[in-house]
């Protein structure tokens, strides 16, 4: 037995302390590094401290973005005002990932060129290209109590040329309206089911699908 603690302590210490190292000795082979004791122990390590993120699986450190199943950890970024151009830890943002934008009060997803949006409809929830141009909505007429129609113009004047709903985004005191259900838009016509207050302040987005207007 090894009695290496004979000195500044007393008999009882020196005893039980060379009674530890005995045993230290017998169970990890008289390790020499700390990594042998972890080792001889096995306890965990550390997961890498590279800035990414990474699960435990199999008895080894895993990148969650190469896990399927738990890439949900860092596929959702939160919500923001604008879209996020990076993703989880200031990585490079990845096909898939997605936010909710507090200003447009919808969910986008990233599609490795430009963000998507996320509209409910009565159809369901489809997606809508918020990639494309985006321009403000000049009303000709404003809210008085009873108007439900209203002429759209785009920044120049000229008449809107809108094909589908979703074309357009309609707010009423900061409240999004639904396209199709709130409201219906064809042409220059805005079409709205029930009539703004004539104190309400309504405001709506023209989103250019095509790119291919400039006011």
């Amino acid at each position: 037995m090894s009695t290496k603690f004979t000195d500044n302590v007393t008999p009882v210490c020196a005893d039980w302390l060379n009674a530890v190292d005995q045993l230290v000795f017998e169970i990890l082979q008289e390790p020499d590094t700390v990594a042998d004791v972890i080792s001889a122990l096995g306890i965990v390590a550390e997961a890498p401290q590279d800035g990414n993120l990474y699960a435990r699986r199999n008895g080894a450190w895993e990148l969650v973005s190469q896990a399927p199943e738990l890439q949900i950890l860092t596929m959702y970024l939160g919500a923001h005002p604008s879209a996020p151009s990076t993703g989880y830890n200031g990585q490079p943002l990845v096909v898939g990932m997605m936010y909710y934008d507090t200003s447009l009060d919808v969910g986008r997803v990233y599609t490795g060129t430009g963000w998507l949006s996320f509209t409910d409809t009565s159809q369901g929830v489809t997606v809508t290209n918020y990639s494309a141009n985006r321009w403000l909505i000049n009303f000709l007429e404003s809210p008085d109590g009873t108007r439900t129609v209203f002429t759209m113009r785009d920044g120049g004047g000229t008449a809107l040329g809108v094909t589908t709903n979703e074309h357009v985004e309609i707010y009423v005191d900061g409240h999004t309206q639904k396209p199709g259900t709130d409201y219906s838009a064809s042409g220059s016509t805005l079409t709205m089911l029930e009539a703004p207050l004539a104190t309400s302040n309504m405001w709506g987005v023209w989103i250019d699908d095509d790119g291919d207007w400039q006011p």
